[in-house]
């Protein structure tokens, strides 16, 4: 007889091995009629509740990917109806919360996928506001164990205010705000030292002192002013994590796994986002400095030439959209879920959670768009597509500077301790 555990573990890896069949991520089982993640799940279903009308800007020919699956909306829900998707499946899921017996007619008219109500469906888990192109989720969906909870987690941070009154995004605009303007007063700064990551981010009073944000990249860096960045951003980093409800819900090691995963990006979006808004032809930095572009006045090796092509693949194309500060602020948790360790790095649970989180921050920068309530839907999608294919670019720049800093460390341009590495990931391309 196979023991009981054994057969568990062969069944959880026959798990592990179904694909969805929309965009290849990691699916659990069955939904809707094919094997599908959660985002592919969550997404159709949304789409066929509130009966979503989307564009494609390319003739319908985007590639649905997971690094890309929120890029184009209407060619996600072309590739879901394509693998076999039942709307009328859906509606099984709404007879519960649902008032009456609808049924959904689904187009597919070229580049654009338009879902027809014959008898229009409501479900009490959903609410919309004028001019959104996603539904807020805040009830009884696999989601609003996230969403429902935000407001309690933001009002009870360390940086609360008074937030009767307003959405759930400006709640947490006004969080990242707090977060962004908290400065250490009469403390004395850190002695330089060596740590592991996990001790750098629980105890960051130990990596360097708050101090005023000031990005106007106004001189040159210095290689220690770099390292001070650096070092600046991390502690910014760990502070918005912790006023997070979503990491708050992790295990301890899914967080640290999630925390060592994605700082690069988060450093890469902010530093790119102020060089577009300070015309910085360079990589902007928190001190005021910049790392410019001309290799005289570079103070380590960049053998990747990543400084031009941050500026190049990222900063200027924040700078042509004219990316606001609002969807900076945003764009900050965004780029902490816009990509996420998979299982087995993380737990199922995790993952899970994970998913769920991606889905609701992307409408977050949804509603920080100008175009958000102001009835241009075919706008505010496009604006959210062309920064998520931003954030492709910036996977590149992870990489690439991965690189640059392994050929300082050899060159003893600088001294890279195991904090340094695991924060942009040196060495380990395969992660």
């Amino acid at each position: 007889m196979v023991p009981k555990e054994t057969t568990q573990l062969l069944v959880a890896n026959h798990k592990a091995m179904i694909f969805c069949a929309v965009c290849g991520d990691t699916a659990l089982g069955k939904h809707y009629g094919v094997n599908a993640c959660n985002g592919c799940k969550g997404f159709f279903r949304r789409s066929i509740w509130k009966h979503r009308t989307y564009a494609c800007r390319y003739g319908g020919k985007c590639s649905i990917a997971k690094e890309q699956r929120n890029a184009c909306r209407s060619c996600r829900l072309r590739t879901c109806l394509e693998a076999g998707m039942n709307p009328r499946a859906v509606q099984g899921d709404l007879d519960s919360a649902s008032t009456s017996n609808n049924v959904v007619s689904v187009t597919n008219a070229g580049s654009k996928i338009i879902l027809r109500e014959v008898s229009c469906q409501t479900e009490n888990a959903v609410t919309t506001y004028p001019g959104s192109p996603l539904p807020f989720l805040n009830s009884t969906s696999s989601i609003s164990s996230v969403s429902s909870n935000c407001s309690t987690v933001y009002s009870t941070a360390s940086y609360s205010g008074n937030y009767s009154g307003i959405s759930k995004h400006e709640q947490l605009l006004t969080t990242i705000r707090k977060v962004f303007d908290r400065v250490d007063e009469n403390s004395v700064e850190p002695i330089t030292n060596t740590y592991n990551f996990e001790t750098a981010f629980y105890n960051p009073h130990l990596i360097c002192n708050r101090t005023p944000i000031m990005p106007t990249a106004t001189r040159p860096a210095t290689l220690y002013e770099v390292l001070q960045d650096f070092r600046r951003v991390f502690v910014l980093y760990t502070d918005i994590l912790n006023v997070i409800p979503e990491f708050a819900k992790l295990d301890d090691n899914d967080k640290m796994c999630l925390a060592k995963g994605r700082f690069a990006f988060f450093y890469w979006w902010l530093s790119c986002c102020w060089g577009a808004r300070a015309d910085c032809t360079g990589v902007c930095y928190a001190n005021g400095t910049y790392h410019p572009i001309d290799k005289n006045y570079q103070v380590f090796p960049d053998v990747s030439n990543v400084t031009e092509l941050s500026w190049e693949t990222v900063t200027c194309p924040l700078r042509e959209i004219g990316i606001t500060e609002q969807e900076t602020l945003m764009g900050c948790v965004f780029s902490i879920f816009y990509e996420f360790p998979v299982a087995p790095k993380i737990s199922i649970s995790g993952e899970h959670l994970l998913n769920e989180a991606r889905d609701y921050y992307t409408q977050c920068m949804s509603y920080v768009s100008p175009y958000y309530g102001i009835g241009s839907e075919l706008k505010n999608a496009s604006r959210l597509a062309d920064i998520a294919l931003i954030f492709t670019s910036i996977t590149n720049l992870k990489y690439l500077t991965s690189d640059n800093i392994e050929l300082s460390d050899v060159l003893h341009v600088m001294e890279v301790d195991q904090f340094f590495a695991d924060a942009f990931q040196v060495g380990k391309k395969n992660r």
